[in-house]
């Protein structure tokens, strides 16, 4: 876009305030199929006659518009590119070449065909043109260039300008939304955490309460976003009966995802983090011999419930990752069978009893197991009471408690050891086993002498008359 009466001064943001309107539909109304835009080669669009017409259409229309300004195509160029990406390279020689409207190199120093074919070598020659050197004899030739392996296509002006600010645009528009998220979930993830937790701020819990709260929400406004379209694209007939089958999809996706996202991502990883404080957190608290340290586990019950349902989610979230890898494995093939498809094609009831009740029945024994031998150990020393469990299931007396998961750690690393010792040791006998009796044993006749075995063998047979 230029300004007639000054044509030296740069018009910035074009599409606000110039007719843009107008080019855009002289190029809708101007014939596209004509000989001058087909040209002699396909793929080689447009050419020069058409670039002639549509200009003068262009001026034609803006003359009427009564702000004084010209719009002026830009000039590209025709290439002759690679059809494949196995060709060849040959050093010194360039991947595309511009072309004219048919077909031929506009420079004749980069017609490579004709460069390392012999009889177009010597026409080329007499007509006087410089062509480059051909491929070298021992390389492959380049065959960039043959018919069957290159192809014409229209380069509009500037493209690598383009392609650079595409790039730039698209590396900000990431940095941006990057900046944005982190310093929005940390706002959102602060705020939240300081109104549940007493404790100086934990940066890494407010990032992941407020990514989460940001995933949610983002969810949310594109499946809105989706259904508006889709309605704004039928007619009023068709968007009732949609409206109808989306509230009916939307109702059976919503309580199946939040009885699958409430179990596996809430009773699960909460179940696995009990199982984490009980025998990871309370012989840590127990040990911990450092004012610092004991500062460090003062958590209030809502607290310590919070850290253990976050590292439960992560395992929970690498288990299921481990599981993408090993598809081979029982457990894939069921996550794959029961969660294939939209949400509201999930087999939740199979899946809870298939993957749920088993984890939740499994943590909750093994939770529940120090507590028990803590009950015994409290009934041996006759200071079994109703106050004295209360204070060990609440973690507030963890002598006996610590103690308990101390012996249930012990007996659990005898028995797997123990079990090991036991399959080391039929590897062991079975490999000695082999050696003795299969290895190297041979038949009771084989070091006997050949007349011994024929003199036998004829004192067996019978004599005949």
């Amino acid at each position: 876009w230029t300004l007639r009466r000054m044509p030296w001064l740069p018009v910035l943001a074009p599409r606000l305030w110039m007719p843009t309107d107008v080019v855009e539909r002289v190029f809708n109304e101007f014939d596209a199929v004509d000989e001058a835009r087909a040209g002699p080669v396909p793929g080689a669009l447009p050419t020069h006659e058409y670039y002639v017409q549509l200009q003068c259409a262009i001026d034609a229309a803006l003359a009427q518009n009564p702000l004084q300004v010209t719009f002026t195509l830009g000039s590209g160029g025709n290439f002759r590119v690679p059809t494949v990406d196995t060709v060849p390279v040959v050093p010194g020689r360039i991947m595309l070449v511009q072309v004219d409207g048919h077909g031929r190199p506009v420079n004749s120093r980069y017609d490579y065909e004709a460069a390392d074919d012999v009889d177009l070598r010597d026409a080329a020659e007499r007509e006087g043109r410089v062509l480059p050197p051909p491929a070298p004899e021992s390389s492959y030739r380049d065959r960039r260039f043959r018919r069957e392996h290159y192809t014409v296509v229209y380069v509009p002006p500037g493209l690598r300008a383009r392609m650079c600010g595409v790039l730039a645009m698209g590396w900000l528009a990431v940095a941006v939304l990057s900046s944005s998220t982190l310093v929005l979930s940390l706002i959102i993830g602060r705020r939240t955490y300081a109104r549940i937790s007493n404790l100086p701020m934990h940066d890494m819990y407010a990032l992941s309460i407020g990514l989460l709260v940001l995933l949610i929400v983002a969810v949310l406004v594109f499946r809105l976003a989706t259904f508006l379209h889709n309605v704004a694209a039928n007619s009023r007939a068709e968007w009732t009966r949609e409206l109808r089958r989306r509230a009916v999809l939307a109702w059976t996706a919503a309580w199946k995802a939040a009885l699958t996202a409430a179990v596996f991502f809430g009773a699960v990883p909460a179940v696995y983090g009990l199982v984490v404080e009980v025998y990871f957190v309370v012989l840590l608290r127990h040990m911990a011999a450092s004012p610092e340290v004991e500062v460090a586990f003062e958590r209030t019950m809502l607290q310590a419930m919070a850290h253990n349902w976050m590292f439960g989610v992560l395992h929970v979230w690498v288990g299921l990752s481990l599981l993408r890898v090993f598809p081979a494995l029982w457990w894939s093939r069921q996550l794959e069978r029961l969660f294939t498809g939209p949400p509201h094609t999930w087999h939740v009831g199979r899946s809870i009893l298939v993957f749920a009740l088993p984890l939740i029945g499994v943590s909750v024994a093994t939770a529940a197991l120090p507590f028990a031998v803590a009950a015994c150990i409290m009934w041996y020393r006759g200071e079994l009471t109703a106050d004295a469990m209360l204070r060990a299931f609440w973690l507030v007396d963890l002598d006996v408690l610590a103690l308990s998961v101390k012996a249930v750690l012990g007996t659990v690393l005898i028995v797997a050891a123990t079990w090991q010792a036991c399959l080391l040791y039929r590897k062991w006998s079975q490999s000695a086993r082999d050696r003795a009796y299969l290895v190297g044993h041979q038949l009771h006749n084989l070091d006997e002498p050949a007349e011994n075995i024929s003199a036998e063998t004829t004192a067996d047979v019978p004599a005949t008359v």
